[in-house]
Protein backbone atom coordinates (compact mmCIF):
# COMPACT_ATOMS: atom_id res chain seq x y z
CA UNK A 1 0.00 0.00 0.00
CA UNK A 2 1.12 3.54 -0.45
CA UNK A 3 1.64 5.83 2.55
CA UNK A 4 -1.88 7.26 2.39
CA UNK A 5 -3.49 3.80 2.15
CA UNK A 6 -5.45 4.85 -0.90
CA UNK A 7 -4.09 2.50 -3.50
CA UNK A 8 -2.40 -0.82 -3.89
CA UNK A 9 1.21 -1.14 -4.85
CA UNK A 10 1.76 -3.69 -7.58
CA UNK A 11 3.75 -6.62 -6.34
CA UNK A 12 3.94 -10.38 -6.25
CA UNK A 13 0.26 -10.63 -5.39
CA UNK A 14 -0.65 -9.30 -8.84
CA UNK A 15 -2.49 -6.19 -7.65
CA UNK A 16 -2.90 -3.35 -10.07
CA UNK A 17 -3.99 0.17 -9.21
CA UNK A 18 -7.00 -0.04 -11.53
CA UNK A 19 -8.42 -3.21 -10.00
CA UNK A 20 -9.47 -4.37 -6.57
CA UNK A 21 -8.83 -7.99 -7.55
CA UNK A 22 -5.47 -9.69 -8.11
CA UNK A 23 -4.52 -9.90 -11.77
CA UNK A 24 -3.31 -12.98 -13.66
CA UNK A 25 -4.06 -15.49 -10.92
CA UNK A 26 -5.11 -18.95 -12.04
CA UNK A 27 -7.83 -20.05 -9.64
CA UNK A 28 -8.90 -23.11 -11.63
CA UNK A 29 -10.51 -25.54 -9.18
CA UNK A 30 -8.52 -28.67 -8.46
CA UNK A 31 -10.41 -31.93 -9.13
CA UNK A 32 -11.16 -33.77 -5.89
CA UNK A 33 -9.51 -36.88 -7.35
CA UNK A 34 -6.20 -35.03 -7.41
CA UNK A 35 -6.68 -33.65 -3.90
CA UNK A 36 -7.53 -36.24 -1.25
CA UNK A 37 -7.72 -33.46 1.37
CA UNK A 38 -10.93 -32.31 -0.36
CA UNK A 39 -12.64 -35.62 0.40
CA UNK A 40 -15.46 -34.57 2.74
CA UNK A 41 -15.86 -38.15 4.01
CA UNK A 42 -12.52 -37.82 5.84
CA UNK A 43 -12.32 -36.14 9.24
CA UNK A 44 -11.10 -32.53 9.36
CA UNK A 45 -7.92 -33.70 11.10
CA UNK A 46 -7.21 -36.24 8.33
CA UNK A 47 -7.88 -33.67 5.63
CA UNK A 48 -5.64 -31.10 7.31
CA UNK A 49 -2.81 -33.63 7.69
CA UNK A 50 -3.06 -34.58 4.00
CA UNK A 51 -3.02 -30.94 2.92
CA UNK A 52 -0.15 -29.93 5.20
CA UNK A 53 1.92 -32.85 3.91
CA UNK A 54 1.65 -31.40 0.39
CA UNK A 55 2.54 -27.82 1.35
CA UNK A 56 6.05 -26.43 1.22
CA UNK A 57 7.37 -24.51 4.20
CA UNK A 58 7.17 -21.29 2.15
CA UNK A 59 3.48 -21.96 1.36
CA UNK A 60 2.70 -22.58 5.03
CA UNK A 61 4.45 -19.38 6.08
CA UNK A 62 2.74 -17.37 3.35
CA UNK A 63 -0.67 -18.75 4.31
CA UNK A 64 -0.16 -17.82 7.95
CA UNK A 65 1.51 -14.47 7.29
CA UNK A 66 -0.23 -13.10 4.20
CA UNK A 67 0.08 -9.50 3.19
CA UNK A 68 -1.79 -6.23 3.41
CA UNK A 69 -3.49 -5.35 0.16
CA UNK A 70 -6.54 -3.57 -1.23
CA UNK A 71 -8.87 -5.94 0.59
CA UNK A 72 -7.20 -5.40 3.93
CA UNK A 73 -5.63 -8.77 4.61
CA UNK A 74 -4.80 -11.01 1.67
CA UNK A 75 -3.34 -14.44 1.05
CA UNK A 76 -2.37 -15.36 -2.49
CA UNK A 77 -3.97 -18.51 -3.89
CA UNK A 78 -2.12 -21.81 -3.98
CA UNK A 79 -3.73 -23.21 -7.15
CA UNK A 80 -1.92 -26.55 -7.24
CA UNK A 81 -3.47 -27.35 -3.83
CA UNK A 82 -6.91 -25.94 -4.64
CA UNK A 83 -6.57 -23.09 -2.12
CA UNK A 84 -8.22 -19.89 -3.41
CA UNK A 85 -7.00 -16.38 -2.70
CA UNK A 86 -8.17 -15.32 0.76
CA UNK A 87 -9.48 -11.77 0.72
CA UNK A 88 -10.22 -10.88 4.32
CA UNK A 89 -12.23 -8.07 5.83
CA UNK A 90 -11.95 -7.01 9.42
CA UNK A 91 -15.11 -6.72 11.48
CA UNK A 92 -17.04 -7.06 13.65
CA UNK A 93 -19.63 -4.44 12.77
CA UNK A 94 -19.58 -4.94 9.03
CA UNK A 95 -17.04 -5.05 6.26
CA UNK A 96 -14.04 -2.80 6.75
CA UNK A 97 -13.04 -1.37 3.36
CA UNK A 98 -9.47 -0.16 3.68
CA UNK A 99 -9.00 1.00 0.12
CA UNK A 100 -10.85 3.58 -1.97
CA UNK A 101 -10.52 1.32 -5.05
CA UNK A 102 -12.74 -1.31 -3.42
CA UNK A 103 -16.46 -0.43 -3.65
CA UNK A 104 -15.46 3.24 -3.90
CA UNK A 105 -14.19 2.95 -0.32
CA UNK A 106 -17.72 2.60 1.03
CA UNK A 107 -19.20 0.09 3.44
CA UNK A 108 -22.20 -0.12 5.74
CA UNK A 109 -21.62 0.64 9.41
CA UNK A 110 -23.73 -1.89 11.30
CA UNK A 111 -24.70 -1.58 14.97
CA UNK A 112 -22.38 -3.28 17.48
CA UNK A 113 -23.11 -7.02 17.67
CA UNK A 114 -23.92 -6.74 21.37
CA UNK A 115 -26.95 -4.62 20.38
CA UNK A 116 -28.01 -7.44 18.05
CA UNK A 117 -27.55 -9.98 20.84
CA UNK A 118 -29.72 -7.87 23.14
CA UNK A 119 -32.68 -8.34 20.78
CA UNK A 120 -32.75 -12.13 21.36
CA UNK A 121 -34.28 -12.27 17.89
CA UNK A 122 -32.93 -15.07 15.69
CA UNK A 123 -34.58 -13.70 12.54
CA UNK A 124 -32.90 -10.33 13.07
CA UNK A 125 -29.57 -12.06 13.71
CA UNK A 126 -29.95 -14.06 10.49
CA UNK A 127 -30.78 -10.90 8.52
CA UNK A 128 -27.75 -9.15 10.06
CA UNK A 129 -25.51 -12.04 8.99
CA UNK A 130 -27.02 -12.14 5.50
CA UNK A 131 -26.42 -8.41 5.06
CA UNK A 132 -22.79 -8.64 6.16
CA UNK A 133 -22.29 -11.69 3.92
CA UNK A 134 -23.81 -9.90 0.93
CA UNK A 135 -21.60 -6.87 1.51
CA UNK A 136 -18.52 -9.09 1.87
CA UNK A 137 -19.29 -10.67 -1.49
CA UNK A 138 -20.04 -7.30 -3.11
CA UNK A 139 -16.68 -5.92 -1.97
CA UNK A 140 -14.71 -8.99 -3.09
CA UNK A 141 -14.08 -10.47 0.37
CA UNK A 142 -14.36 -14.19 1.08
CA UNK A 143 -13.26 -14.24 4.73
CA UNK A 144 -14.84 -12.14 7.47
CA UNK A 145 -12.75 -11.59 10.60
CA UNK A 146 -15.14 -11.07 13.48
CA UNK A 147 -14.82 -11.20 17.22
CA UNK A 148 -15.13 -14.46 19.13
CA UNK A 149 -18.18 -15.24 21.20
CA UNK A 150 -17.12 -14.82 24.80
CA UNK A 151 -20.21 -14.04 26.82
CA UNK A 152 -18.38 -14.34 30.14
CA UNK A 153 -15.59 -12.01 28.99
CA UNK A 154 -18.09 -9.21 28.36
CA UNK A 155 -18.37 -8.77 32.12
CA UNK A 156 -14.60 -8.41 32.61
CA UNK A 157 -13.56 -4.72 32.65
CA UNK A 158 -10.14 -5.53 31.14
CA UNK A 159 -11.76 -7.12 28.06
CA UNK A 160 -11.27 -4.06 25.89
CA UNK A 161 -13.33 -5.22 22.91
CA UNK A 162 -16.35 -6.28 24.94
CA UNK A 163 -18.65 -3.82 23.17
CA UNK A 164 -18.06 -5.70 19.90
CA UNK A 165 -18.36 -9.18 21.37
CA UNK A 166 -21.50 -11.29 21.46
Amino acid sequence: MDETNTGPVAGESGYTASSSKPANVDETPLPALDAPWMNASLSPDERAALLLAQMTLAEKIDLVHGEYGPYGFYNAPIPHLGIPALTMADGPTGIHVSNAAVNEGRATAFPAPIALAATWDLATAEQYGDLIGNEAEATGHNVFLGRPTFGACSAIPLWRVRNTTI
